[in-house]
């Protein structure tokens, strides 16, 4: 589990973490800017990033690709079941920023 504060990242920096690593997941994290110290500001914000999160108990990294396969051929036998399971909302190729801020807003400095 990663835990660290933001402020140890450099401008400019990247870096990869795991999140869940006997499953896979990795969060890449880049620093663009760093701003002057604000002490109104309250949390993390999440201004862009790219495709969804995986489903919860999706089976690690090898299930999701699986689920991708699956929702993305009509012909597959588990398209239907797994069409089902997520939901007419979840879209793997979108990036929900507002859910993302939610979870940073509630998550402690």
């Amino acid at each position: 589990m990663w835990n660290k504060n933001l402020s140890h990242f450099a401008h400019g920096s990247w870096e990869s973490r795991g999140w869940k690593p006997k499953n896979g997941w990795l969060h890449d994290v880049k620093v663009e800017k760093v701003l002057a110290p604000d002490p109104t500001f309250k949390n993390a914000v999440c201004l862009d990033g790219e495709k969804a999160c995986p489903p919860e108990d999706c089976g690690g990294l090898g299930g999701y690709y699986d689920m991708l396969k699956s929702l993305a051929d009509p012909k597959d036998p588990e398209h239907d079941d797994v069409t089902e399971w997520l939901g007419d909302e979840w879209d793997a190729a979108r990036l929900d920023v507002d859910r993302v801020n939610a979870a940073l807003k509630r998550m402690r400095a």
